[in-house]
């Protein structure tokens, strides 16, 4: 989990890393990040892009962001030292931000810290190829399968496998194969 603070100075944010490291914490897992840097680096480094632009603002009146990336079961720790450390009260650098642990536009992935496919929408399509509808690219009668876009028979599945649709037995599967049921 990647935690963040940011200090008024370079000078306390790395006296807030010397601590977390006196702690127990690895060096390698602990970044400053002072002004000239861009929200990319940011979000690359692990602040939801959400954030990134607050704590740039900050960074451009002097501040500097501390980011700590707590290993499982230590970001409690992690933060109690932090929150002992005098932070940025300056309103020269306050940063305004909405903690969360994903972004709005892809939740799942960020939380996993999973890139988001934004530049590829069809990005399964592209992996087997398959052609997909667009509006820059008329439909064609048959898929790369040769089987026909539309159908007529409303049961496909079940008529290539030759179930009933409607019957009187419930549970048809399980009889096939001889499964007991509780009907």
């Amino acid at each position: 989990m990647a935690i963040t603070r940011i200090f008024s100075s370079a000078d306390d944010a790395r006296a807030a890393a010397a601590e977390l490291v006196a702690d127990g914490f690895s060096a390698s897992n602990i970044e400053i990040f002072s002004g000239g840097v861009s929200a990319f680096t940011l979000v690359s480094a692990g602040v939801l892009k959400s954030n990134a632009a607050s704590y740039l603002d900050g960074m451009a009146k002097g501040a500097s962001l501390l980011l700590v990336h707590a290993p499982m079961g230590t970001a409690a720790a992690a933060t109690e030292i932090l929150g002992q450390r005098r932070s940025s009260d300056s309103s020269d650098v306050t940063v305004q931000y909405e903690a969360r642990l994903w972004d709005d536009t892809a939740p799942l992935s960020s939380a996993l810290k999973i890139p988001a496919v934004i530049d590829m929408p069809a990005i399964f399509s592209y992996w087997w190829n398959i052609p997909t509808l667009s509006a820059n690219r008329p439909a064609t009668q048959e898929t790369s399968f040769g089987l026909p876009l539309t159908s007529t028979n409303p049961t496909p599945l079940s008529g290539i496998f030759g179930l009933k649709v409607l019957a009187k037995n419930p549970a048809i599967l399980s009889s096939m194969i001889g499964l007991p049921t509780l009907i």
